[in-house]
């Protein structure tokens, strides 16, 4: 493979997606299918079968969504469905009535049943859904298939929630005891049916790829299955509210959420906010997250829906002091997206001086703050980029490096939540640019300096930064000759916008610092003139 010299190239990109409008609502009677098959119910934690002999008809006047944890009455909200593209959603109260936003659609619903409703799924098309009860009767409602239920079979405890394969072809339900029932393509992975727990089971949310999934427990506990890695919990943590739900990220990972809108974020879940703090009307009963991992809605016992990351609001309006947020705590800054103008990664072409482009794949949210990466073909000139304009907000200048193109560094410490394209105006007629976005905005930056070196072939690039304090965001940027091998270890997270299909050119890392203490990444590089930059958002 030949290398490509800055000369000859300009670099490029990569990315994924989830969102509703006006209120529907409808209350109609249905009836759950005669007949009813149990693929699988987990007895501890390793495969078996639920046996029915010590269990107990489960009665609707035992029965509470979310394990007693969270009061609730037959107009309680009880859950929450985006569909398939993002662009709605659906909720259900506890006696069945449903609600449809944006392109979420209603094709019926059930009003009253032996047992409450306890969880809500949209099909493909968004043209049906399904339900399930406290009782494990699934309800069908429009053109999804049915794949079977517990109906009228003896439960040792109520189900507590539902949730689809990735292809919708199945589904699992869990109980309050941890036991799971599987149907359709739904494979058993386990349960907790058989231990002793120190709180119920409140959710179940399977893996992206549907080969396994994992359980929360009212106490933020959390037990993984098949695929499903554990990546931490919030057992043993003293906690304002009970955990009342779970929601898996394609980006790997999960959040939990508490009844007092509190999440907490674990593996590459990033933390897009939360309504902890804020008076609500009604405590939160569940999570919902955007197909492409960046963003979830939670909703509350009055239907109040709260939008965080690139989750969109389609209502209802409420009388809520807040309906919906794209805001979240300084003190828990995090990562949301990176992206780039799309003319990096193997265009042969670049943006004329003065012209617009898009950097990021999403708008960004209100209050964040934007690190763009910008660069110009220009030989031996620093400083070529005389300015920077976007609907994101304003752009500062922090550093400018050559290594026979000018790579420089600007930054939006607070963003307006518009568009963001992004218009560089230079004498050098042609840029390109990527971008990464954390989900708080900085109170400030500042310039963490940066080098021109010429590696040798295999050889390292590394720059190191002083942060400042704990919790401020150290963010280096490189661009080199030839191509970029490996990028920085743990903890460090990094960004690839170059010409190959890996590391090459154009790259960006990033991290939150743990302390006071400098901060060195490092890359591997096929060698030639390279530069490194870096920044420090202060928060």
């Amino acid at each position: 493979m030949a290398h490509l010299r800055k000369s000859d190239r300009l670099r490029r990109r990569k990315r994924m997606e989830r969102t509703a409008g006006p209120r529907s609502c409808i209350h109609l009677a249905a009836m759950v299918a005669a007949t009813f098959a149990v693929v699988g119910m987990g007895s501890g934690l390793v495969s078996g079968s639920m046996t029915a002999a010590s269990a107990a008809v489960v009665r609707s006047s035992d029965l509470s969504p979310h394990g007693a944890s969270v009061p609730n009455t037959p107009d309680s909200v009880v859950a929450i469905s985006p569909t398939p593209d993002d662009k709605g959603y659906l909720t259900i109260t506890a006696n069945g009535f449903v609600s449809a936003y944006g392109d979420g659609v209603f094709a019926g619903g059930q009003a009253g049943g032996p047992a409450p409703v306890v969880g809500i799924q949209t099909g493909e098309d968004t043209g049906g859904f399904w339900t399930v009860r406290a009782d494990g009767g699934v309800f069908t409602i429009g053109d999804v298939p049915f794949y079977g239920s517990m109906g009228g079979k003896t439960l040792n405890a109520p189900v507590v929630g539902m949730a689809l394969t990735p292809d919708r072809e199945g589904y699992w339900l869990v109980a309050a005891d941890g036991g799971v029932f599987s149907f359709g393509n739904a494979h058993f992975y386990g349960s907790t049916g058989a231990l002793h727990l120190n709180a119920p089971i409140v959710g179940l949310a399977p893996t992206p790829d549907g080969g396994g999934y994992w359980l929360v427990a009212a106490d933020g506990g959390v037990f993984s299955f098949g695929d499903a890695a554990f990546y931490g919990s919030m057992a043993g943590t003293k906690l304002n509210a009970p955990v009342v739900g779970i929601a898996a990220s394609v980006l790997g990972g999960y959040w939990l959420v508490a009844a007092d809108g509190g999440v907490f974020s674990f593996g590459n879940a990033p933390f897009y906010g939360s309504m902890a703090g804020t008076r609500l009307n009604g405590p939160v009963v569940g999570i919902a997250a955007t197909s492409n991992g960046m963003g979830y809605w939670l909703v509350g016992t009055d239907d109040g829906v709260f939008t965080f990351g690139d989750a969109p609001f389609f209502g209802p309006t409420s009388t809520s002091t807040t309906t919906t947020t794209t805001t979240t705590p300084s003190s828990s800054v995090a990562f949301v997206q990176a992206d780039d103008t799309g003319t990096i990664n193997g265009n042969t072409t670049s943006i004329a001086s003065g012209q617009s482009n898009q950097v990021l794949a999403h708008d960004t949210g209100i209050g964040h703050s934007v690190v763009l990466m910008i660069q110009t073909l220009s030989s031996t000139e620093t400083d070529t980029v005389t300015s920077v304009s976007s609907g994101m907000g304003t752009f500062q200048f922090v550093n400018s490096y050559n290594d026979g193109a000018d790579y420089e560094i600007w930054v939006c410490t607070d963003t307006t939540g518009a568009a963001d394209t992004v218009t560089v105006t230079t004498p050098t007629n042609a840029w390109n640019a990527f971008a990464v976005e954390f989900n708080a905005p900085a109170t400030g930056f500042v310039n963490g300096g940066g080098q021109v070196v010429d590696p040798s072939y295999l050889g390292d690039q590394s720059w190191t930064v002083s942060p400042g304090a704990a919790g401020n965001i150290a963010v280096i940027g490189v661009d080199t000759l030839d191509a970029y091998t490996t990028g920085p270890a743990a903890p460090w997270t990094y960004y690839n916008s170059g010409y190959w299909s890996f590391s090459n050119g154009t790259s960006a890392a990033w991290q939150v610092a743990p302390s006071s203490a400098p901060l060195t990444a490092t890359w591997q590089t096929d060698g030639g003139e390279s530069s490194s930059q870096g920044v420090v958002l202060e928060y």
